[in-house]
């Protein structure tokens, strides 16, 4: 994605971090947010799951499938099951927000 915006959910449990966003309205000017709660009203789009590996640069990339409604581990574009948090939004981000 190059210019998201809207809103970048994470919510945290345990060692992952889930990641979800909220488009921004067609046509207003938005810049990107990153939050941990939606306004009323506001429907997030899941988008994926980190796993924390140790390391700030090592993540286990697991992508949000909505036709089970569950995370799948997947790889990143790079072909690694291991990636940065941005490469992982990237892939998900790709798949399910359109510019």
């Amino acid at each position: 994605m190059k210019n998201p915006k809207g809103k970048i959910l994470l919510r945290f449990r345990g060692a992952y971090v889930y990641v979800a966003a909220v488009e921004a309205e067609k046509g207003k000017k938005a810049l990107l947010q990153v939050c941990r709660y939606v306004q009323k009203g506001e429907v997030p789009v899941e988008l994926c799951r980190l796993g924390y590996l140790g390391n700030i640069d090592r993540w286990a990339y697991a992508f949000f499938k909505y036709s089970d409604e569950r995370y799948a581990l997947s790889v990143v574009a790079s072909g690694s099951f291991v990636a940065t948090p941005e490469q992982t939004f990237d892939c998900a981000a790709e798949v399910y927000l359109h510019e």
